[in-house]
């Protein structure tokens, strides 16, 4: 019993967590240890030159707290969670309807991302933009969130520390510019599809928020990713 308690104390005192890492990618463990709200400055680690906020939220997870803009570029399976064949990003497109694309660099707010962009290619929940043991959260996770702070019917709080996600607006499939929206209303993709050609935001405004709106698969939206599989 000593023997695994020591094993034990061991793996958790050298677990790579948001708190102790200095990539994405280094991370394993989401621990409820970790205290609520406190964020910390990751790199990733297939994008030195990008930096971002983590923090374990009140829903017990890791969650980026900045927007994700991994930019044009080849992604490869050791960073990201990609096919063994990798994925690239292709260039930015911020002013087509829908992006010609499937990315645009919304700068202050982040990347704006199509769903075959979102996912690697793959147009499924197999993979995704995200540092490798990161990934796009659920429908599900979302309204969590949303009721885990109390957003429901006053979507600003889910803009104030530590959540602060923004009011990015969205990319049209139909027409308009890359930030349609924005200073009023944001759109955070998620894993979730209502059907072969829709899938569910995240939407919230000032006054209110939920995770039932769908948009097209041209749409562009922000993205943040959550810790694990």
């Amino acid at each position: 019993i000593t023997g695994n308690l020591t094993i034990y104390a061991y793996c958790t005192a050298n677990a790579k967590t948001i708190a102790n890492s200095t990539y994405f990618q280094e991370v394993t463990s989401c621990p409820s240890t970790l205290t609520t709200g406190q964020e910390y400055t990751l790199t990733d680690q297939g994008q030195t030159s990008k930096t971002y906020k983590a923090a374990k939220l009140a829903d017990n997870k890791c969650w980026m707290t900045t927007n994700y803009n991994r930019s044009a570029g080849k992604l490869t399976s050791t960073y990201y969670n990609v096919s063994s064949n990798g994925y690239t990003i292709p260039a930015s497109d911020c002013v087509s309807a829908p992006m010609s694309t499937g990315y645009c660099d919304g700068t202050s707010y982040g990347g704006y991302y199509d769903w075959a962009t979102a996912t690697a290619g793959s147009n499924s929940t197999t993979y995704s933009i995200c540092p490798k043991g990161w990934r796009l959260p659920t429908r599900a996770e979302f309204t969590t969130l949303i009721s885990t702070y109390g957003a429901a019917s006053a979507g600003s709080k889910l803009t104030q520390s530590p959540v602060n996600m923004q009011y990015g607006g969205f990319c049209p499939y139909v027409w308009g510019n890359c930030g349609y929206a924005a200073g009023s209303q944001g759109y955070y993709r998620s894993s979730s599809s209502s059907s072969s050609e829709q899938q569910y935001f995240l939407n919230f405004t000032k006054s209110k928020a939920d995770a039932s709106s769908t948009a097209g698969s041209l749409a562009g939206g922000s993205v943040r990713c959550v810790f694990g599989s």
